[in-house]
Order: structure tokens, then sequence, then C-alpha cells
């Protein structure tokens, strides 16, 4: 059985994002839709202090995004990654694993990107290997497949010859069911529950970026905490 999932590229995602990656046999890398304001897709929280959290954004190009798909979404010239790299210096230096995490980190922020989705894309990559998660990675973009919401995923799977997706739970709104009953494959939803794990705070925040996980969590223990939330 070969088991697909599906997503929007995300910075710093959280931890339902990478962990339904790791279920998956094959995940796509969803760059060929429209940008979403206010989404994940550019943005997400880290701590700040001991008990309170703020948003790290990368600022992009707007104008005419509804006409664009993420492939081609550009990030704006500004001086944003030196102030993504100081908010994690100053409120995770401290942590147990920030030695280990940072540095790759901090070489991918401080090469110059044109596109979101191909920072996303090394990112995800990054964050993989540190997990030591091998599902193969694939961007929508080189599929080529034509078609909208429910219609675009089923061609997606159809087309990787998959026999069963992993959906997130908005997918209950919107896809055809019957449709991929038809072409024999099972739908499946993810429906994550953030699990708890070691914070430096004095107050455990969830749904942080991945980057707070991996700086606070040892290891040999990250999987296993990763799983928790799907038991």
């Amino acid at each position: 059985m070969t088991t697909v999932a599906i997503h929007q590229p995300a910075y710093n995602p959280w931890l339902g994002y990478v962990h339904r990656i790791a279920l998956a046999d094959v995940f796509v890398f969803l760059d060929t839709v429209q940008f979403e304001k206010n989404s994940f897709t550019n943005r997400n929280r880290v701590r700040i202090g001991k008990n309170s959290s703020g948003w790290l954004t990368v600022p992009v190009l707007q104008k005419r995004h509804t006409r664009a798909t993420l492939q081609d979404l550009k990030i704006a010239p500004q001086k944003w990654a030196p102030k993504h790299l100081r908010t994690l210096t100053q409120n995770y230096g401290k942590t147990p694993h920030f030695d280990s995490i940072y540095p790759a980190w901090e070489a991918l922020l401080s090469r110059p990107h044109t596109y979101l989705a191909d920072l996303c894309w090394e990112m995800l990559q990054m964050i993989c290997r540190t997990l030591v998660i091998k599902t193969k990675l694939v961007r929508s973009s080189a599929l080529q497949t034509a078609g909208k919401k429910s219609d675009l995923i089923l061609n997606i799977v159809s087309g990787l010859k998959a026999d069963r997706y992993i959906s997130g739970p908005q997918g209950r709104n919107y896809l055809k069911l019957e449709a991929f009953q038809y072409r024999s494959i099972e739908v499946v939803y993810h429906d994550y529950q953030h699990p708890r794990y070691p914070q430096s705070g004095t107050e455990f925040i969830p749904f942080l970026g991945v980057f707070d996980f991996l700086c606070e969590v040892h290891p040999e223990e990250r999987m296993s905490i990763l799983s928790a939330g799907n038991e």
C-alpha cells in the first residue's frame, strides 16, 4: 500500500504538519495553489520569554497573488531574516538542544531566497533530515497535475498510483469521497492532537512551530513524542 499526504508550503510548520509527513510514503508539497492571506504558509509562532508567544512572519509581495500560485509568490525585499534569527537566539539560546539545531536554521535563513515556496521547501527537507523522516518529498509543480480542490487532490494521488490518502480534518468539508472510492483510494483523516513535551518556559504553550520542539526535546525522544499526538 502506498500512502500519500498533501499540504501547502509552511514556514516553521507545526507538529501536526510534520507528523502527517512521517505517516506517508510520499508527501506532496502543494505549491500550485494560491496564497491565502493570514494562513500559516509564511508564518508561525515561537516562544517569546517564559510564557508567551509571538509570530515570525516572512513578508511577501501580495500584489496580484490571486492570479499566481505559491511557486511564484516572491518574498518582499525586507531585512526579515536577521530579525528572525535574533528572535530565535534571544528566546531559545539556553534551551537544551539549541546549539545543535540553530546552525542549520541560521545557514538556511542567511541564504537569499526569491520565492517563499523555495524557502519552505528547503526548510522542510532540513526538518525531515533532522528527524530522520524518510518520506519521499515531491513538489506538485513538478507533477503538473490539473484540477481544483477535491479533483486536484484525487488526480495527484491517482497519478502517484497510491491507494491511501491522509487528509487534514478540513478535508471533510470538500473531498468528494465517492470519487476516491471509485478509484479504490482509501481516505483517512488526520485528527492530530498536540502532544505535551518539556519546555523551558513556566507554562506549556502548544501549537508553536517545530523549531521549539527541536530545541527542547532530546533527539532520541522526538519521534515517540511526535507520534503521541495521533494516539
